[in-house]
């Protein structure tokens, strides 16, 4: 029968849309074991019943009718990962190939006798959406090969190993969340395994998000579920088998899908540890950077942009051995009430990673403040905390 899809409206599938584009009478019993649908079925004379995918079990008394039988497409190969859900959890167990078996339906679910098997390859970063619509297009090649075996009297019938069978239950949220003590590519094969529904999930900055896209990185030191990187590339986090995986497109709730290097834009994840250094005498340091690019204050993680009114100088990104820098070097201008405030230091944000404290100091010793990993200190703040204290000068280094 017809199900509420998408904000509980009742919608027709892709089946039953087609079938009425084509003229074709569709029929949706509510019961399948009080004598309704058999009569419908006798009424209509089958001399074969294919199902595919349908989600109900059919009695004995409905299978038997037709003279050639009824059979299943079933997107596995029995007798592994008979269920509801046997495309998801191939990938969700890592398996590098699965198929379509043509069957026999019995009283038993997916537990006929086989007619044919055709097998495929499972890409490494194939997801369960994109498998789907292969096997159904495999499917529905090895059918139309089955009906004609049926036909001429040539199909087999292959009993299954019962003793050998799999099973591959229904999806459910519980196998959302990612646990980072796993390895990279358990993971990447759980977010694979989980798509369309009910998707990986993680938290990020307090928030639930879910995860559609990923890859396997390289090896790390950091701890499990320690975040290396936060940038163009997305986000990567260290994993229990010492390498990190590469979370590439995200949703975070109330939001749309998108890639994680859009998401992180203006944000700045929990886990990366954040410095403000001030002083002209740091400089130099613009000259021994690498990977350089010019950007916009815009797209610097939590940059007060509403509290800036003007920016004059040059502003660059890049590395400064394997560390990601933010250099800026010129004159910012603060608002403060009615008046502004013109700081002409040249300041860096530096991208600390694994550090178990951040501490800014200047030389005169007029600041020693400790913050926590993880806190991001506002430029602004920093200016107010320089103008209370009399020993900060314009070429004090920090």
């Amino acid at each position: 029968p017809d199900k509420p899809r998408n904000r509980n409206k009742v919608t027709f599938s892709p089946v039953k849309e087609y079938a009425l584009s084509q003229g074709l009478a569709v029929y949706q019993p509510t019961k399948m074991r009080d004598g309704t649908a058999l009569a419908l079925v006798r009424e209509l004379h089958p001399e074969l019943i294919v199902v595919a995918a349908y989600g109900r079990i059919l009695p004995e008394d409905i299978l038997n009718t037709p003279p050639y039988g009824s059979i299943n497409v079933h997107s596995s190969i029995l007798p592994k990962y008979r269920g509801a859900a046997p495309i998801n959890w191939a990938i969700l167990n890592g398996d590098s190939a699965t198929g379509v078996t043509i069957m026999y339906m019995a009283k038993e679910l997916d537990a006929g006798d086989v007619i044919l098997c055709r097998e495929t390859a499972i890409d490494p970063d194939e997801d369960a959406q994109m498998l789907t619509a292969r096997l159904a297009a495999l499917g529905a090649d090895a059918l139309a090969e089955a009906v004609e075996r049926l036909h001429d009297g040539t199909a087999v019938r292959l009993p299954q190993d019962h003793s050998a069978y799999t099973y591959a239950p229904m999806l459910d949220r519980s196998l959302s969340p990612l646990d980072f003590s796993k390895s990279a590519r358990q993971l990447h094969d759980q977010v694979r395994g989980l798509i369309p529904w009910p998707c990986a999930s993680m938290t990020l900055d307090g928030k639930n998000v879910k995860v559609y896209r990923t890859a396997v990185g390289g090896e790390t030191a950091l701890a499990a579920g320690k975040i290396a990187e936060a940038g163009k590339q997305g986000l990567a986090i260290a994993c229990g088998d010492g390498r990190l995986l590469r979370i590439l497109e995200l949703q975070a709730e109330g939001g749309k899908r998108m890639a994680a290097a859009d998401y992180l834009r203006g944000r700045l994840p929990a886990g990366i540890e954040t410095a403000v250094v001030l002083g002209s005498g740091l400089g130099k340091l613009t000259a021994d950077f690498t990977d350089t690019e010019e950007l916009s204050y815009k797209d610097i993680p939590n940059f007060p942009v509403s509290t800036v009114a003007g920016h004059k100088g040059a502003l660059l990104a890049g590395k400064l051995g394997d560390t990601e820098v933010y250099a800026m070097e010129g004159r910012f201008h603060f608002y403060e009430g009615y008046s502004m405030k013109e700081v002409c230091y040249p300041f860096y944000v530096f991208k600390l990673l694994d550090v178990e404290k951040v501490v800014l100091t200047n030389a005169c010793g007029g600041i020693n403040r400790e913050f926590a990993p993880g806190t991001l200190m506002l430029i602004t703040d920093f200016i107010n905390m320089m103008g209370t204290n009399p020993l900060i000068g314009p070429n004090d280094a920090g």
